[in-house]
């Protein structure tokens, strides 16, 4: 296993048996020069190393360019079909993450952060009902994946469905009961239900485990305030 390449304008790397400046890659030379019939497995290994160093080094377009190569090679890959997706979401572009999405799905259905990331691309674009189903979708295969509870208990309260919120935070919280964001998301709930001494409770939950976090301290006062 090739590792993850390390990438700066001085360094050279080693890209399809030669050597090819970083300049040269960034202006897309490579595909020009090779015959893509040519390349072996250990050359799409190297050029999918070289998408992840971009990543790493939070240039999503370049690492978008070099998955979009590999997949003119092999279009089902599924780590560079997800990659590009992750790549395209840091960029804004959630419609296109989805797309690319959808085609990890349909090689496999089962893919759980496919789907984790799907919701979560939903949710970014105001479609709190898609995101909730992707979510519903990876919680029937792993249904202890923390972060799917608290995300769909958040889309559920952003539809001003707190109860069902509370139910997803519930689960979240049999799991992990010191999980922060989900103790603050409970206490924010069960207060838009008007149940004010409910949310205290777990508002001060939250701050005993991060005392100084503004947000949930905020929050506590405000609860406080409406019960006078």
């Amino acid at each position: 296993m090739i590792n993850v390449l390390e990438i700066n304008s001085q360094k050279v790397t080693k890209v399809f048996g030669k050597e090819v400046s970083f300049q040269r890659f960034k202006e897309n030379q490579i595909g020009k020069s090779y015959d893509k019939s040519e390349i072996n497995s250990n050359d799409f290994e190297t050029m999918y190393n070289v998408g992840v160093a971009f990543e790493e080094l939070e240039k999503y377009d370049d690492a978008i360019t070099c998955y979009d190569e590999l997949l003119q090679i092999n279009p089902q890959h599924v780590d560079t079909l997800y990659n590009k997706a992750i790549s395209l979401a840091k960029l804004g572009k959630h419609e296109e993450a989805i797309t690319c999405y959808d085609k990890i799905l349909q090689i496999n259905p089962k893919h759980c952060n496919g789907l984790f990331h799907k919701g979560f691309a939903f949710a970014k674009l105001g479609n709190q009902e898609k995101a909730i189903e992707c979510y519903d979708q990876m919680l029937k295969i792993n249904p202890q994946n923390i972060e799917s509870w608290c995300n769909m208990g958040v889309a559920f309260a952003r539809l001003g469905k707190h109860q069902k919120a509370i139910e997803c935070y519930e689960h979240v919280l049999e799991i992990n009961p010191k999980h922060t964001k989900t103790l603050s998301n409970m206490g924010s709930s069960f207060c838009y239900l008007e149940k004010f001494n409910e949310g205290i409770k777990y508002f001060i939950l939250a701050l005993d485990i991060e005392p100084k976090e503004n947000n949930i301290l905020a929050n506590f006062n405000l609860a406080l305030s409406l019960t006078k």
